[in-house]
């Protein structure tokens, strides 16, 4: 069977310890906090709303997918847009949507 370089974690030394799981969870919640996924940036007269998405492995703090979305059903065509593009992560989706939800609180109101 041949080695593969994601079994090299499992032939660490021994478990680690929980307080250092813990120091590295705070700290990716922490970072994501600062430097969100996905941010909304403002919502125009006619209800749309301004979305921003960060490719967090590049240089910079600058946007790199900006658009404006003006509902529940073009928030479901952006997701399908997003998902085909290979920097868009699990955790970008899910951002998008959870902001989603926020921006248009209607929609939440249906699965209740």
């Amino acid at each position: 069977m041949p080695h593969h370089e994601s079994d090299a974690n499992l032939h660490e030394p021994g478990p680690r310890a929980y307080s250092d799981v813990m120091q590295e969870a705070l700290g990716q919640i922490q970072e994501r906090h600062a430097r969100p996924l996905v941010r909304l940036q403002e919502r125009l007269p006619d209800g749309r709303v301004a979305v921003e998405i960060y490719d967090r492995t590049r240089a910079g703090d600058e946007p790199t997918y900006d658009f404006y979305c003006s509902g529940p059903q073009q928030a479901l065509e952006w997701i399908q847009q997003m998902s085909s593009k290979r920097w868009i992560t699990a955790e970008h989706l899910g951002a998008f949507a959870t902001l989603m939800l926020t921006a248009f609180p209607e929609v939440s109101g249906a699965s209740a």
